[in-house]
């Protein structure tokens, strides 16, 4: 009797410690997917400003994001201010900012957006 309780204790803490690690491992698995869908979006953020002159047309802007292979929106919280973002982790963002005046781009610049 001994004996088996001994065995099912061991059981039952091999199955335990296989469940602690398998909660560990998809952790450490989201996190790692997260830093590098932060990274891929920072770097595709900083490659669609690279392409921004200033003096473009904002048309021709707004059809260059549409091609991106990397998916990203438009966002405009500001008149004449234009974000370009593209998401990241679950909480971040690499954005292109854009300032637009009479149709024309006057700057552009890559920031963070941590939401």
């Amino acid at each position: 009797m001994n004996e088996k309780i001994r065995t099912a204790l061991k059981v039952l803490l091999i199955l335990i410690g296989s469940l602690v690690l398998l909660l560990i491992l998809l952790f450490v698995g989201i996190g790692a997917y997260m830093a590098y869908g932060s990274q891929k979006a920072d770097a595709a953020a900083k490659a669609f400003c690279g392409t921004v002159n200033i003096g473009d047309n904002f048309d021709a802007v707004t059809a260059a994001a549409a091609r991106t292979a990397y998916p990203n929106r438009m966002m405009s919280p500001e008149q004449g201010q234009y974000r370009f973002s593209f998401q990241g982790g679950i909480f971040h963002a690499g954005e292109c900012k854009v300032a637009v005046k009479d149709g024309k781009v006057v700057s552009a610049g890559f920031v963070v957006d941590d939401y």
